[in-house]
This record gives C-alpha cells, sequence and structure tokens, in this order.
C-alpha cells in the first residue's frame, strides 16, 4: 500500500494493489488540483475562514450551538462577515465543525460519537443542523401564535420521525426549551435515526412546502394504542363511528378520544394503521366542528394537555377560548351546564367524557338526543353505579349506540395497565473524567454575571417583561422576537446565549457513575429479579462487564441493546 502525502495539510490516496481498490479522500470533496493550487497560495475555505474568525476563540462545547445562531442569522438576511455562506453550501462548509462540538458534548459512556462516525457524513450533518434551525426560524417569524418556538419545532420533528423512521420507532423529547444542537444530539445518539439521515433530510425540507400550519395542527397519534384501546376504536368505527366504552379509570378514555380523533383527522401511530378507514378518512378541505365535554374546566383543561402529548400539537394551539379553530376543524370545550344552556351547532364528532353523569341528568340527559354526527361516548362507571347501572346503560346504547368496549380494573391489572409498585431514588454523580465541565460552567457563569451588571446598571435596556434572574429565564427568552433581534444587536448577549446552552447540553450529556447502579444491583440480584435501563448502547456494555466480574453467577446477567436484531433482543427479553 503507497500513501502519498500532499502539502502540510495532507489529502491522502490510497491504492491497495490487492484490491485493486482507490479512494480518495478530498478535503471538502474539491478538486485534488485546485485544493492543491489553493493550498499553495494560502488560499483558505470558507469553512476555514469562519472557523478562524468565529470558532477559534470559542471552546468546541459552544461550537454546535454558536453555528446555530449562525443559520438563523443567514435565514434573516445578515451577511456573516465577509463570507459567502448560504444553505447551498452551509453543510459543505460548517458541517465538519459542527459534528467537533457535538462530540465534545459527548460524555464517556455514549453512543454519539461512533453512531455520527459511522452514519452520517459531515455534509449530511451540516445540511440537517440548517434544515431544522430553519424551521424554527419560519415558526417563530410566522404569525402561529407560538411563543415557544423550540417546542414547536421539536413537535415537527416528532411527527415526521414517528411516520417514516419506522413503525417501531417512536420519538420523544424530553428537553425544556431546546437548542437544535441538543435536538441533534437526540436523533443520532439513535442509530436508526442515522441511518436514515437521507430520508430526514428530503422529509424535512418537503415539511415546508406542506405548510407548517398544518403540520403542527395535524392530530397525529405519537404513541401506539394499548390491544383494549386499539380493539375499543375499531368497534367504534365498525359501528358507524357511534356506541360508549365502558373502561376503568386510568385505562386510557381520553387516549381513546383522541385516537379516534386522529382517525378522522389525521393519523394514528403506525403500529394501528390496521384499523380500517384511516387510508380514506383525511381530507384537507374539511373543516368539522368538534366537541368535547367534561364535567369540569379542570377536566377540560386535562384534555388541552393531551392534545400535545398525544397528538403533539402544540399546548398553545389549544389553550385559550372554549372554541380552538384549528386547520382542520374547530374544537368546542364544554362542560355539560354551559352546553345545556347555548345554541349549539351541528357536530360531526363528539366526545363525552364520564358519560355516565348525562344519562342520569333531566337536563344533561337531553343532550344525548341531540347529536346526530359521530359520537364516543366514555365512562369508568357505567356497572359501579349500583342500581343505576342498567338505566345508565339503556340510556346510552339508546341515544348514543352499543357498548363496544367494557374494561375492568381486573382486566387491566392482569394485562399489566395498572402496574402496583413502589419509588425508591438514589442519586449518583456525574462521570467528569478527564471532562471539561467545569470550565464550560465558569465562563457561562462568568458571561450571566456580567449580563446582569449591564442589566441592573442600566446599560443595557429591554422591551421585555420577562424576568431575567436565572439561566433558564435567558435562554428561554432567547427563543422569543425580542431575544432574537438581542442577538443581532448585542455580541455579548449572543456568546451569553451560546455559553448558557453550551453548558446545560454539556451537562446533560453527561454519563452518570456506574458505581451507583452497580452498587444496587449488587444489593438486590441475589434475591429479586433486577431489569437496568440505560440510555445507550455503551452503557449497557460497560455494565454488562462490570456485572460479570461482581456477580456469582455471571450467566444470569442479560444483555439487550439496539445494537441486537429485534429477534435477538425479542428472544433475550423472553
Amino acid at each position: 500500500m503507497i500513501f502519498i502525502l500532499i502539502s502540510a495539510k495532507p489529502t491522502l490516496l490510497v491504492i491497495d494493489y490487492h484490491t485493486e481498490r482507490t479512494s480518495l479522500d478530498f478535503t471538502m470533496g474539491r478538486n485534488i488540483d485546485d485544493l492543491a493550487d489553493d493550498r499553495a497560495l494560502g488560499i483558505q475555505s470558507t469553512g476555514e475562514d469562519y472557523h478562524d474568525e468565529f470558532l477559534l476563540k470559542r471552546p468546541k462545547t459552544e461550537w454546535s450551538p454558536y453555528i446555530d445562531e449562525t443559520v438563523k442569522d443567514i435565514c434573516f438576511g445578515i451577511q456573516i462577515g465577509d463570507l459567502a455562506l448560504s444553505k447551498d453550501n452551509f453543510g459543505q462548509e460548517l458541517g465538519t465543525y459542527y459534528r467537533r462540538g457535538l462530540r465534545k458534548t459527548a460524555g464517556r459512556y455514549a453512543d454519539l460519537s461512533s453512531v455520527l462516525e459511522e452514519r452520517v457524513s459531515d455534509e449530511k450533518l451540516g445540511l440537517l443542523a440548517y434544515q431544522l434551525n430553519e424551521l424554527s426560524y419560519d415558526i417563530s417569524t410566522t404569525d402561529l401564535g407560538i411563543d415557544n418556538v423550540e417546542k414547536a419545532t421539536e413537535a415537527v420533528i416528532e411527527k415526521i420521525l414517528t411516520r417514516y423512521v419506522g413503525e417501531e420507532l417512536s420519538v420523544s423529547f424530553d428537553l425544556s426549551g431546546a437548542t437544535v444542537s441538543d435536538i441533534t444530539t437526540q436523533l443520532f445518539n439513535n442509530e436508526a435515526i442515522a441511518s436514515n439521515v437521507d430520508l430526514l433530510l428530503s422529509e424535512f425540507e418537503d415539511s415546508a412546502s406542506q405548510g407548517l400550519l398544518s403540520l403542527l395542527d395535524k392530530p397525529q397519534m405519537m404513541t401506539p394504542l394499548w390491544t383494549h384501546q386499539r380493539d375499543a376504536l375499531q368497534k367504534w368505527w365498525d359501528h358507524d363511528q357511534r356506541g360508549y366504552v365502558d373502561m376503568a379509570t386510568a385505562t386510557g378514555k381520553t387516549v381513546l378520544g383522541l385516537g379516534a380523533i386522529a382517525l378522522q383527522y389525521g393519523e394514528l401511530h403506525p403500529d394501528d394503521q390496521s384499523i380500517r378507514g384511516l387510508v380514506d378518512t383525511t381530507d384537507s378541505s374539511r373543516n368539522d366542528d368538534v366537541l368535547i365535554v367534561a364535567h369540569s374546566d379542570l377536566i377540560l383543561e386535562q384534555w388541552r394537555r393531551e392534545f400535545e402529548k398525544h397528538l403533539n400539537i402544540p399546548q398553545e394551539r389549544t389553550t385559550g377560548s372554549d372554541d380552538i379553530t384549528l386547520e382542520w376543524g374547530t374544537i368546542h370545550f364544554r362542560t355539560p351546564q354551559s352546553l345545556v344552556n347555548e345554541e349549539r351547532v351541528g357536530y360531526d364528532l363528539v366526545l363525552l367524557d364520564e358519560a355516565h353523569h348525562y344519562a342520569t341528568g333531566s337536563e344533561w340527559g337531553s343532550l344525548l338526543d341531540e347529536f346526530d354526527g359521530d359520537v364516543l361516548a366514555m365512562s369508568g362507571s357505567v356497572d359501579d353505579a349500583g342500581s343505576n347501572s342498567e338505566r345508565i346503560k339503556e340510556r346510552l346504547s339508546n341515544s348514543i349506540g352499543p357498548e363496544i368496549k367494557r374494561y375492568t380494573i381486573t382486566d387491566a391489572r392482569a394485562d399489566g395497565v395498572i402496574p402496583s409498585f413502589d419509588w425508591e431514588v438514589h442519586y449518583a454523580p456525574y462521570d467528569i473524567v478527564g471532562d471539561d465541565l467545569e470550565k464550560t460552567a465558569k465562563r457561562a457563569e462568568r458571561s450571566f454575571r456580567d449580563f446582569r451588571k449591564r442589566l441592573t446598571g442600566g446599560e443595557l435596556s429591554l422591551d421585555t417583561d420577562r424576568r431575567l434572574k436565572t439561566f433558564e429565564d435567558v435562554r428561554r427568552f432567547s427563543h422569543t422576537k425580542e431575544g432574537n433581534t438581542l442577538k443581532q444587536q448585542d455580541e455579548e448577549f449572543r456568546d451569553l446565549v451560546t455559553r448558557l446552552f453550551s453548558r446545560r447540553t454539556k451537562q446533560w450529556n453527561l454519563s452518570p457513575v456506574l458505581d451507583a447502579v452497580v452498587d444496587l444491583v449488587i444489593e438486590h440480584h441475589t434475591t429479586e429479579k433486577v431489569v437496568v435501563l440505560a440510555d445507550s448502547n455503551a452503557q449497557v456494555e460497560e455494565l454488562e462487564s462490570r456485572l460479570n466480574d461482581v456477580v456469582a453467577n455471571p450467566s444470569s446477567v442479560y444483555l439487550v441493546s439496539g445494537s441486537q436484531s429485534r429477534e435477538e433482543q425479542r428472544e433475550m427479553l423472553r
């Protein structure tokens, strides 16, 4: 094998005479003659110029969030120095620096570095980062009534991933006010997502043409239904979308109701798309009226929150007035008391929560006969109402439709839907061997003190009522339109935001000291079965190695990781 080195920053030509294969590793994919000419003349690429001007003075932990801010500047039409940076060349020029920044935030037992190395090229990583930041920018500058821009960005990403990446994969971000670099880190800690980066790039690009509001408002189930919920929804569909369920408390009646909305106006989770009628029910031109009735305003507020949790419609889209208009229709939130005394419209879909209340009330009961559209009535107390049980059943059957599902607490316990357990919480410190968390934190704290001093001293005047007394206050403010404007005008504030996010990203991605986990296993494994859930393949493998050294019977330690096939995982679990 022959290695030919060209210039001080070598491009490598490798010729393997045994296989007669030749590979060229061109920097930035450029022509080798042009590259040699540029080097001879001392000409740098745009990415190298950006590195020298903006990144070189910063620790690598700040690179990714700083590059995120650069994308937003480009979207705003702001020139980045004298550099010719655009969406067309962003991945090619800055992808390698984005990768280095992400890798620097990863803990010792994290999969991020290896997944990026094996699955995602610099150019594609940079382009994806650009698209995600562009999506965030579009949401912040479009009049959608969305203040929590990053939460809405996460919702769009989760919908796309759940639908397209795979039927057995659902994705959920648990980050409050996350930056794109935080989101990207979570994405590429998952090999299945990293393997589909080409699909993600095309889907994120297509999402812009579909319209952001349509995508945000789309009722798409993010989690699969339980078997009893799927069975109930199928039978409701088979009975012409009318009927009632008698399901015990905590067995998912609200989720069933949201599933009915998704079935009619959006889509279910990929695992549940065998339910008949789904494919032909969506119509982008529909503008239906959906009524949700619950016996108190508190329960209605819970319904609103569940729209975000299970349908991934941002909470800001379902709060405010009693009537919420989305792209596909209007949702009317009502208590039975308010509904009795007002003029009603012809509702296309009605969801009745705790329907046994309406069946026994003289005024409320009259409501049941007025609903001509699709109706799903839900209760957990039909058979627990004593002497009224038969009367309630008859009333619901005559006015709404048949009982489509009965699911008792005994059934739920047998199926594991309602478990019995106790919590005991143990804290583990961060594993910071060879890490620079302290340095990252001190830079953030120093910038924050300077910001507070400028603010209280009147040097910095902000047009906001927001409280800016904590790191999280500033991070949230930085996502608002006022915060974005200040970042463009004030370099010190931009540095503060970059450092606060790099500090938090670094903290989130640190690994725990695994000794704490090993100690717990040793304490319990001789008398109980122990299941350890870790957040990376690297952690799983390290734990297996350590446990094999300390347990009496190493063959009793079973490893299940994402690197195994589904069949291997299921067999190991069995």
